[in-house]
């Protein structure tokens, strides 16, 4: 691959009345395939990028950790590597402003780190242009200097970047199909050109040319330069050569918003740029109730999209028209603009109506099954906020559980995965607070033990809901009340096989649940509620549109929410049900990775004096969570780590002849 470059010109003039412009913020990112925590954290951050397409811009590196296949690294490993290793980055995600590498990746340290950046000035403007000739890039970069330049040591870098890259299957082990800003190649290589002499007035311009790799997309093509000091490392000015915009207006995180009521939010567009701004402006609705209705309105009228010519200067002013039905739900939608590169604009809106104190968790899988709860919350007087599971990590951080939600029901329907690791540590907290959920779903037990084999899950679903897994296949579609149970005095309920797996069968797990509801001439129990210390949990084992009568439907749902609405009393241990771990186990913290806190979980079959104990990587005793005797059973202990390093540690269980050890991983 040749490049060639080119000092075209150099050109004096006078500038006696502009000593700065602003400055483009530079964020070059660290990233891998195969990183967990950058699936976590990539979308967030990128959708900060996004919201601020014009002001800061953007090249993203891929590691050779922890997945060295990760093919966007495989392209060019020298350069990766030699920019990865430039900033002294051991670890992904990352990011670096400027030059500065903060070693944090979370989206909220990179808004706080990026927001003061976004208003200061550079004596230098960078403006690049490029043209596709054939099989090559043709690029031009003019440097103007507008006042003193005091950094020394300065390079002209140039990189070829793809705007997004999309694989039809996740090209790492993390899950992740989609990826921004992809770092291509340098144009000219990693030494740069090497910028000296600067004065007021100077004009530089330099014509750069890149043959097209075979496998990138030309499409999304994106140019990145940067004047960078090697002294200090100091981004002086950046530039891109993508027609950059954004659309301007405030919106919530989450709209709460009202039944029966109208909203309207108003948003611009103007062209910062000298070019024309071609755009097409449209609304995604990705979520929405059947009742609520979101228009696009251009001077008060309803429009399906919006196609302007902005000038330099120039701007379009439209607003998102939202009417609220009369039913509890929520919409989710994008505002897009594209402009003729095919570059799009995106912000994310949501609103929710927040109405009672029952939160419908809906987690079916789009089977619209939670209609059924619906119907049973609403036939007993009380009102509730439905929340999709997928819009649940973005709401639930909102609301003061369990003050805000007294009870969740989780309507799970033949759905799996039923409970991701972020929900189950949600769950604890809201549990260990004081509140009450009902979980619903023909194949719960079964996926936390046969297919995910969670060992949190089997944790939680042991002791919070006192359940034993006995069978994922009960083929009796009929079941009788238990005698002396809280719920019922007798009742019959007979379900139907819609689908393909049958209803889980359990029991109690340590003699301390009510069985409520039993598979007729069977062992198995359908319905069980758990009730300690100050939370109460109820397990239907399979989905209320199972049964087949909705006035039994409404009965079941009914009655559980008034016993969730009593105190905590306990129950009677049945000794015939109660079970005893038959083997000494330390299972793997939870969350892992952890900050500050996490669970750990350990099985003693016999009674004995058990020591826990938390190393760091070189040995040193950092904690020691237990030193007692403790009785057969399954117990659990938090590792509070707030006065710890990030880093790996180690913790180690000893009871007798039993020790284990495994290593959890702490992030702050």
């Amino acid at each position: 691959m040749k490049t060639k470059i080119l000092l075209i010109s150099l050109v004096l003039f006078s500038l006696t009345t502009v000593a700065q412009v602003p400055k483009t913020v530079l964020m070059e990112y660290a990233t891998n395939a195969s990183c967990p925590p950058c699936a976590f954290y990539n979308p967030g951050n990128y959708d900060y990028l996004k919201s601020n397409y014009g002001s800061v811009v953007s090249i993203w590196y891929h590691a050779w950790w922890p997945g060295s296949g990760d093919p966007m690294y495989v392209a060019n490993k020298p350069e990766n590597e030699n920019r990865i290793g430039y900033y002294g980055i051991n670890g992904v995600p990352n990011y670096v402003l400027n030059g500065v590498s903060t070693g944090s990746y979370v989206t909220s340290d990179l808004i706080a780190d990026t927001e003061p950046l976004l208003h200061q000035e550079s004596p230098v403007k960078l403006n690049i242009k490029t043209e596709i000739v054939g099989d090559s890039l043709d690029v031009s970069v003019t440097l103007v200097v507008y006042g003193a330049v005091t950094q020394e040591n300065l390079k002209l870098m140039t990189a070829v970047t793809e705007q997004m890259l999309t694989y039809a299957s996740p090209p790492g082990s993390n899950g992740e199909v989609e990826f921004p800003h992809v770092f291509r190649k340098f144009i000219g290589g990693v030494d740069g050109i090497d910028i000296s002499g600067l004065n007021i007035g100077d004009s530089l311009t330099y014509s750069l040319r890149e043959e097209i790799n075979a496998e990138w997309n030309r499409d999304v093509l994106a140019i990145v330069t940067f004047l960078q000091s090697q002294t200090s490392k100091e981004v002086v000015q950046a530039a891109m050569d993508k027609r950059l915009h954004s659309i301007a207006g405030e919106l919530p995180g989450v709209d709460l918003v009202s039944k029966n009521e109208n909203y309207k939010h108003p948003f611009s567009i103007t062209n910062t740029q000298s070019d024309t701004l071609e755009l097409v402006i449209t609304i995604d609705v990705i979520e929405n109730s059947q009742n609520w209705v979101a228009n696009l309105l251009k001077d008060n009228v309803t429009v399906d999209s919006i196609v302007v010519s902005l000038g330099m200067d120039e701007s379009v002013n439209f607003e998102l028209d939202l009417q609220i039905g009369d039913v509890p739900d929520y919409i989710r939608l994008s505002v897009l603009a594209k402009n003729s590169s095919n570059f799009t604009a995106t912000l994310k809106y949501l609103a929710l109506v927040k109405a009672g104190d029952i939160m419908l968790v809906d987690d079916d899988g789009g089977q619209n099954f939670d209609n059924n709860f619906v119907r049973a919350i609403v036939n007993n007087s009380k009102e509730y906020t439905k929340v999709g599971h997928e819009i649940l990590s973005e709401v639930k951080d909102m609301f003061d559980m369990p003050n805000d939600y007294k009870s969740i029901i989780w309507n799970m329907g033949d759905h799996a995965p039923s409970l991701e690791s972020p929900d189950l540590s949600w769950l604890l907290t809201y549990l260990n607070s004081g509140g009450r959920v009902l979980f619903s779903g023909s194949d719960f037990a079964h996926d936390i033990h046969d297919v995910q084999r969670s060992s949190v899950g089997k944790f939680f679903f042991r002791n919070y809901l006192d359940a034993t897994y006995l069978t994922d296949s009960v083929a009796v579609t009929s079941l009788s009340s238990v005698a002396n149970n809280p719920l019922f005095d007798t009742l019959n309920i007979q379900v139907s096989s819609q689908y393909s797996t049958l209803p889980d069968g359990v029991n109690s797990g340590k003699g301390e649940s009510h069985l409520i509801m039993k598979f007729d001439d069977t062992d198995y129990y359908g319905i069980v509620l758990r009730e300690r210390n100050d939370y109460k949990t109820a397990y239907i084992t399979f989905g209320l549109e199972q049964i087949t009568s909705e006035d039994t439907q409404d009965l079941v749902v009914e009655k559980i929410l008034d016993w969730f609405a009593t105190p905590v009393v306990g129950v009677d241990k049945n000794t015939e049900v109660l079970l005893a771990p038959k083997n000494y186990g330390l299972e793997q913290n939870f969350p892992n990775p952890f900050n500050p806190s996490t669970i750990i979980n350990y099985n003693l079959p016999v009674s004995g004096n058990v020591e826990i104990v938390v190393h760091d990587i070189l040995g040193n005793e950092v904690a020691n969570l237990i030193n007692e005797k403790k009785n057969a059973g399954y117990h659990s202990v938090e590792f509070n780590a707030s006065h710890l390093t990030s880093g790996i540690y180690f913790y180690s269980i000893n009871v007798g002849d039993f020790y284990q050890v495994k290593k959890m991983l702490l992030i702050k």
